[in-house]
Formats: C-alpha cells, structure tokens, sequence
C-alpha cells in the first residue's frame, strides 16, 4: 500500500487567489516532490467522494505517515488541523509563503519557505522536501556510526519526563516552588510551555528549535540541572548551543556516586559531547578534547562496566573518525570487554580493523554480532558484515546477509545493492 501525505492548507473556493496558490503549491512543489517516494498525496478538496466530513479530516490529520502544513495566511481551520497533528508527534514537514512569518506558538520549529514565483525557488524548495520526506521513509531504522541512537535520545529524555510525568499546568503555573537540592527539577516544573515546545522540537528532530529553547531555557534559569540534562541532548544531536551550556556546566557536575541526584554526571555529559563532535564531522577536534577526562572516567573502577563500556564505544568512535585505527581498536577492544553482549560495540571494532584492511579480524569481530538467524541481526550489523564479506570475496555470505537485511531494513538493503551493482560493472 502507498503512505500517505495528508497536506493541511488553506483551499479557498474556486478559481479564488487562495485556491490558486494552493493548487500551485501541490503540483508544482509536493507533488514533485513526493512523487518518487511512493507517497499518495491527499488533500480534503480532493478526497473521493460527495462530501468529505470532519472525522475523514482528522483522521488523515492523525494517521497519515506524513503531512505537510501550508501556514500561509494564518488560516485558523490550518491551525487547529495542525495541532491535532502536532498533538500525535508523528511526523510533518511545515511549510510558509516567502515574506509571511510563522506565529509565535509555532516559530519554533522549522519551516520551509517557499517562493512560487521563482521558479530557481521552486526547484530547491522540491529538492529540500524530498529531502525530509526521505528521512520520513527512513524513519528510526537509519542509525549510521555516527549518529546518536534512538535509544540513547529516549533513554535521556526519559529520565527528564518521569520527573515531571503527572504535573498539570495548574500545579506548575504561578504556585511552583522553587528549585531546591532535594527538588532539581523545580526549575523545569515551572516552565512548562518551554518543556512542552522542548519534547515537541525533540519528537519531530528539530534540534534547531530543541537548541532555540534550551538556550531559552538557561536564560531563564541558568544551569539549574534540569538546563543541563535537556543541553545533554540536544549536545549529542549536534548542536553547538547545547555543548556550550555541556561545558560550562561540566567542571561542576556531581561526582560519579552521586550521579543519580542530580539525573546527570559527568559520564552523561562527556558521552554527549563526543557525539557533539561525531555529528559535526569534528572527531579528531573531539578526540583531542575529550581523549584524557573519558580515560580519567574510564578508569575509574568504581564505575559499573556497562557505562565504562560506553565510555570507551564514545571515544573509539571519535578515534575512528579522526581515522586513528590503532587508539579506535584499542578502545573497540576495551568497548567490547566491559560489554561482550553489545552488538553494536562489535560491529564498530569490525569497522575500525577494516580501518587497518585486518579484514580477518574484522570479520571475526562482526561475526560476534551476527545472530543465527541473520535476519534477527541489527540492520547496521548486516550492513557492517556485508562490506567486510564483501571484501573477501565471498559472495554467497554477501547474497545470504542482503537477503537479511531487506526483511531488517528494505530501503538500505536496495542502496547496499545499488553499491554492489557499482561494483560489479567497476569490475
């Protein structure tokens, strides 16, 4: 079955100036756009049928894989449609005339300008669309080495929401205490429409507005912890505004034993600006800054062996993309003592020996993180193994992993052939 695209825009009556810029905008820029991506676009003047009531409306407002919100003109039927879909954290691309500006509710996250009259504009307004929906069809399935994982993202948001989970904007509008040492998320209580535009920008990927706010955020409060925990995030996702509260906030964070007290220590923050650095393609400056406080941390033998583990997986990361092999295997190695059941420690240590060409031992290694059968195998594990296989010449283990790897993740087995193709025609 096609996704579907659900696109909220004014629609105006016929041949109204209204209707005419919303027809322009949906041929000659959606549907360009999504026209490739096996995307259905739908609009509620176009929908089958006689007459198209409400319900029909928000329910494509609510389930649609994707939909596209034309704010033009401030349309008040647009706004609430896109609450409604805001409200179900699922995935849309937000979309303004040029020379309009966004409402403040809204100005946070981001929005694509367009210019209809232009037809240069048209073009890279497309290009730019596709772009995001293409990320839509990814989806969570796309973790690459250098990318924070879903579940880092979650687990770190996850220790912020419980803190607040239950509050009503009642209890937190003018009556909050203050924060206090028994009560660190005091602070955050109170700024309750920040901490809402905050998970909102972080549900969505916008780590400009989660960046936008957390700066807001310090402001307001300063490096009150609960600053600090939601900097840790949006540092990780890249974001120079959050690794700069990260530092500044770094020389006094608790000590290890009291890490739960505040949510935050110094081993959330250092693994957060290493991916910092990860993110922006700036490993050997981050190697070179955080190669001896991640040691120092590391070899602290008080600390549990699944956070030490993380500790060396952050910095052979680093070391792998300022293409130090030697110091990436070191801590790969390291990674995967303290962690042996961590898939994903192993198919990075496979990565960094292929750094070297040991392609021996970087099939040993990813063959650790190989589950029998292959196709309950992580998608960047059968990635990993693919090229290594590949590299040896064995294509009857290359056929057996792509044909995992399209039950795991189609969209990258399709590329990993579209590679291997390249290379046989390059042969």
């Amino acid at each position: 079955m096609p996704r579907t695209c659900f696109v909220i825009s004014p629609i105006g009556e016929p041949d109204s100036d209204t209707r005419k810029l919303a027809d322009d905008l949906l041929e000659l820029i959606i549907d360009p756009a999504l026209e490739s991506l096996g995307f259905e676009v739908i609009r509620a003047d176009r929908m089958i049928g006689s007459a198209v009531i409400t319900s029909e409306i928000i329910n494509l407002v609510q389930s649609a894989e994707l939909c596209i919100i034309d704010l033009s003109g401030h349309n008040a039927n647009v706004f609430y449609e896109a609450g409604r879909r805001h409200e179900t954290a699922r995935p849309f691309i937000q979309v303004i005339r040029k020379g309009e500006q966004p409402p403040f509710d809204v100005a946070g996250i981001r929005t694509i300008f367009y210019d209809l009259s232009n037809a240069r504009e048209v073009r890279n307004t497309v290009l730019e669309m596709r772009q995001y929906a293409e990320a839509v069809v990814r989806g969570a399935s796309e973790v690459t080495r250098t990318s924070m994982s879903a579940t880092s993202i979650a687990d770190a948001l996850d220790r912020i929401e419980r803190k607040v989970d239950g509050l009503s904007s009642a209890e937190t509008s003018v009556r909050a205490p203050m924060p206090s040492s028994t009560d660190p998320m005091g602070a955050f209580k109170r700024s309750v429409p920040l901490q809402q535009r905050y998970f909102q920008a972080v549900s969505q990927g916008n780590w400009e507005a989660a960046a936008n706010i957390v700066e807001q955020m310090r402001e307001k409060d300063g490096l009150e912890p609960y600053v600090v925990a939601v900097a840790i995030t949006v540092a990780a996702a890249g974001q120079s505004a959050g690794a700069t509260i990260v530092y500044d906030a770094l020389d006094d964070l608790p000590d290890w034993a009291a890490r739960e007290d505040p949510a935050v220590g110094k081993k959330d923050a250092l693994i957060a600006l290493a991916h910092y650095y990860i993110e922006r393609d700036d490993e050997a400056i981050g190697l070179a800054k955080l190669g001896e406080p991640i040691s120092l941390l590391y070899n602290d033998e008080s600390i549990p062996d699944e956070d030490r583990g993380r500790l060396a997986n952050a910095l052979e990361q680093l070391a792998y993309g300022a293409s130090e092999y030697a110091v990436a295997i070191e801590w790969g190695e390291r990674a995967t003592e303290k962690q042996p059941q961590e898939d994903a420690y192993w198919t990075n240590l496979s990565m960094s020996y292929e750094g070297i060409n040991n392609m021996a031992k970087a099939k040993d290694t990813v063959d650790h993180a190989l589950h029998d059968p292959l196709e309950e195998s992580t998608a960047h594990t059968l990635d990993q193994a693919i090229d290594v296989y590949t590299g040896l010449g064995d294509r009857t283990m290359v056929d057996r992993l792509l044909a995992a790897l399209h039950v795991v993740d189609p969209d990258r087995a399709s590329y990993k052939q579209f590679l291997q193709a390249l290379r046989d025609k390059h042969d």
